[in-house]
């Protein structure tokens, strides 16, 4: 990279909807989905939804993404977005123990979210630590292992149940893309 050009950074979803914006190099840029149009796509229960994003770049760029818990500022959950070329099949869980608040607050669930990027169908085996909520396409599992085929853009978001955590959990593509 020359640090002299720009980068030019698309959001996409499952649905077409896309939006571009110009980087200049050397800086930071902020993209808020509900902002730009998008819908609300936000992950929270357990389930599988159409609920991915795609960010693509002409140039190198580094790309996190923050969930705010009050949708105003940025918390501790964050992800550090990898491009896809760098993938690979194991992974394990790296987060928080459930926070139980009840009954004066609303709980905060430990999870994990996995998202299929590839084009066609994705195999995922998921080892789980601790007791699964069951949702949207999830059933209550746990601890254990359980399977789980994916489309392109959907996500799986599996919450731990009670005051889990899903520290530890291996996650794995058992396809041969």
């Amino acid at each position: 990279p020359d640090g002299n050009t720009a980068a030019n950074v698309t959001l996409e979803n499952a649905g077409g909807q896309k939006t571009t914006v110009s980087v200049p190099p050397r800086q930071v840029s902020t993209l808020l989905p509900a902002s730009i149009g998008f819908p609300d796509q936000s992950l929270q229960f357990s389930g599988i939804a159409n609920k991915a994003y795609r960010l693509t770049s002409d140039r190198p760029i580094v790309a996190y993404q923050f969930n705010p818990a009050s949708n105003l500022a940025p918390t501790n959950d964050a992800s550090l977005l990898l491009p896809a070329h760098t993938f690979d099949k194991h992974y394990y869980v790296l987060g928080y123990p459930s926070h139980v608040r009840r009954p004066s607050f609303h709980d905060f669930p430990a999870y994990v979210t996995i998202v299929a990027s590839a084009a066609g169908m994705t195999n995922i085996t998921v080892n789980s630590t601790v007791a699964i909520k069951r949702g949207d396409g999830v059933e209550a599992f746990g601890p254990g292992e359980k399977d789980f085929t994916l489309a392109q853009w959907q996500t799986l978001t599996l919450q731990a149940a009670g005051g889990g955590d899903l520290s530890g959990t291996p996650v794995a593509r058992t396809d041969h893309a």
